[in-house]
């Protein structure tokens, strides 16, 4: 069957998965990778790069380097998606990383692992089977190459593949529909579960304008910050009760300053899930569960 030459799009909306607490298991989904980076949409028009972020802006400006390593795969028109990323001395990508390597202009050691391919040449390919999209891809990644990869999938037991990342601190895995289509927004055809860790905290304060919580926890002796949680709709009850402990200044052996802080003593602890610590010692993406009794 001829394919059918269409002119290349603009910007494309993203995919983007819903979050469950473990990955599907039918084998009908696919499994890759959840980095932690920077997703990219990577745009060649008559050989002229440009990369857009999420939000459809242009972000080629912040990486001069890997717009060199792309341009060298000599494709004429194309869109595919990838994350930007830097890997650790133990191969983990660490947002944090590439953050402070974009805020000074340096992007020698960011690589870029694609995991989608929209259009090729004159054909839209958002209407074929994300495993065939995939193919393609493959075959246009040069198979050794500093600063491109492809993000290899799984088929198979995608329980032990979550258990593998989840102890080897990765972020977690992205399930896919193998045969599904490229669908902008959410869809039903995407999932990401996160590897996650627990923990009890003391609640040192409060901020009635965000609704959210600050986090503390003791190393020798003098509580230490380590984040923000917001209520997750049980603000007023947990402040009921934070309302009766004794109001202090900050407990805190340092804290950044903040207005509209309500302090008290940290008596009262919360249950918290959170993916990581960043470099500073805060918490990533933390979710308050419950009180702690």
């Amino acid at each position: 069957m001829k394919k059918t030459k269409s002119s290349i799009p603009g910007f494309i909306r993203p995919q983007i998965p819903f979050e469950v607490l473990s990955p599907p298991l039918e084998r009908t989904w696919i499994h890759e990778i959840k980095f932690d980076g920077m997703r990219l949409q990577v745009h060649v028009e008559n050989t002229v790069l440009k990369l857009f972020n999420t939000k459809g802006d242009d972000v080629t400006e912040l990486y001069p380097t890997l717009s060199e390593s792309i341009l060298e795969m000599k494709l004429k028109n194309a869109i595919m998606e990838g994350e930007a990323v830097i890997l650790d001395k133990q191969g983990k990508s660490q947002f944090q990383h590439l953050e402070r390597a974009l805020n000074f202009r340096e992007d020698l050691q960011v690589k870029i692992f694609f995991f989608d391919l929209l259009y090729l040449n004159g054909v839209d390919l958002r209407k074929k089977a994300l495993i065939e999209r995939k193919n393609e891809l493959e075959a246009i990644i040069p198979s050794i190459h500093p600063r491109l990869r492809y993000s290899n999938h799984v088929s198979k037991d995608p329980e032990s593949f979550f258990d593998i990342n989840c102890k080897q601190q990765l972020e977690g895995i992205i399930s896919k529909v193998a045969a599904s289509p490229y669908v902008s927004g959410k869809s039903s055809y995407w999932c990401k579960t996160r590897c996650s860790k627990t923990q009890s905290f003391f609640i040192a304060g409060f901020n009635d304008e965000t609704e959210e919580f600050l986090l503390g926890h003791y190393e020798r002796n003098k509580l230490q910050f380590a984040g923000k949680v917001s209520a997750n709709g049980n603000y007023i009850k947990i402040k009921k009760k934070l309302a009766k402990i004794p109001k202090t200044d900050s407990s805190f052996e340092k804290f950044p300053q903040q207005k509209n802080i309500y302090w008290v003593e940290p008596i009262l602890k919360a249950e918290v899930n959170f993916s990581n610590w960043t470099d500073e010692k805060r918490l990533r993406n933390p979710v308050l569960i419950d009180l702690v009794t």
